[in-house]
């Protein structure tokens, strides 16, 4: 439990007007600010701030009453239960604000030295839970999203070494690990089905690689670094070799992009559902569309203007597999024994 002023009277109340859980689909969030207003008034008048929500310019000297502002107060994590309404959505936070919030909760509250750690600790988990469930009931996905667990992991594995002599009763190893655990998780299966741009802000290898330290021994770890879209990893990870270790690949290029294409087409199987052509060629390191084409046609992937139509049963290998040529441009512009000497 994080560090409370005052006990309060029990959980967060009933929002007067949502709907029901599971119905109407997701919601949108408006909320602009890291907490509600009507959750803030709510705790500054019950006495539900955390110690590191208190506006101590605005707490009257001599009174029992503590107030926040909306830069301080942060939304509390209150577990779900049967029956609760789904939050409307101006108590919702949309990808920005949910960014921001965590990183105010990083940048600012971790790095307060007033206080125990481990109840900072305490009180950026909650907050960060909360977050989480924000990202859940709205369904959240994208480059933030995937910046939000990041970060997330990052203070998990922090708190591990940083609370590591803290008795049990203060931290609990176990549960901290559950939480970087789940995190880990979002980020390595959201990053099956979102785009790397040039601008992301963090480096997904890392996630992966603490996702398989976290879980040494565990061959289901080990095996969902594997699965889709690992192989595409591959590729990004190709990309920081030198030309010639590129060449190191090469007898196994084709047995790489088959299974990825194998995967793809048990992942994306749907009636409805269209894969853009370009976003493969991009996964799977294609030199041009025209050869991403011509190599997922050979499986016989069905090909309708510039998207891949994914169905079920349809992948089968050929008798005679397609070999596309895979450009290391640096080793096209240069002479071979320049190449070869590696100048």
């Amino acid at each position: 439990m994080h560090c409370l002023l005052k006990k309060g009277e029990g959980g967060a109340q009933r929002a007067r007007g949502a709907c029901p859980l599971g119905e109407g689909g997701a919601q949108r969030g408006t909320c602009q600010l890291m907490c509600p207003e009507t959750e803030r008034l709510r705790r500054e008048e019950q006495g539900q701030l955390s110690i590191f929500e208190i506006d101590n310019s605005s707490t009257t000297s001599g009174t029992r009453r503590y107030c926040t502002s909306a830069s301080l107060a942060v939304k509390e994590y209150v577990r779900s239960g049967a029956g609760q309404d789904v939050p409307r959505p101006q108590d919702l936070r949309p990808p920005p604000t949910l960014k921001n919030t965590i990183q105010y909760l990083i940048r600012d509250v971790s790095s307060r030295a007033d206080s125990p750690w481990h109840l900072v600790y305490d009180f950026v988990d909650n907050r960060i839970r909360a977050i989480r469930q924000d990202i859940t009931y709205q369904q959240l996905a994208g480059v933030e999203i995937l910046y939000i667990y990041a970060l997330a992991s990052r203070f998990y594995l922090y708190s591990c070494y940083r609370l590591s002599s803290v008795s049990m009763e203060k931290f609990d190893p176990k549960l901290n690990r559950d939480q970087l655990q789940q995190c880990l998780l979002k980020l390595v299966k959201m990053d099956a089905v979102i785009v790397p741009t040039l601008d992301l802000e963090i480096p997904l290898e890392e996630f992966e690689s603490y996702f398989l330290l976290a879980n040494l021994g565990s061959t289901e770890a080990v095996m969902h670094t594997l699965e889709l879209p690992k192989e595409t990893r591959f590729f990004r990870l190709t990309r920081r070799l030198s030309p010639l270790g590129r060449c190191a690949i090469l007898p196994h290029l084709t047995f790489i992009r088959r299974r990825a294409l194998g995967t793809m087409s048990s992942a994306y199987s749907s009636k409805n559902a269209q894969f853009p052509l370009s976003l493969l060629a991009d996964w799977l390191a294609f030199s041009s569309l025209k050869d991403a084409v011509e190599f997922t046609s050979a499986y016989g992937i069905e090909i309708s203007g510039e998207n891949i139509l994914f169905r079920r049963g349809a992948f089968k290998i050929p008798a005679e597999e397609p070999r596309l040529r895979f450009l290391i441009p640096e080793l096209d512009s240069d002479s071979p024994s320049n190449c070869i000497f590696g100048l």
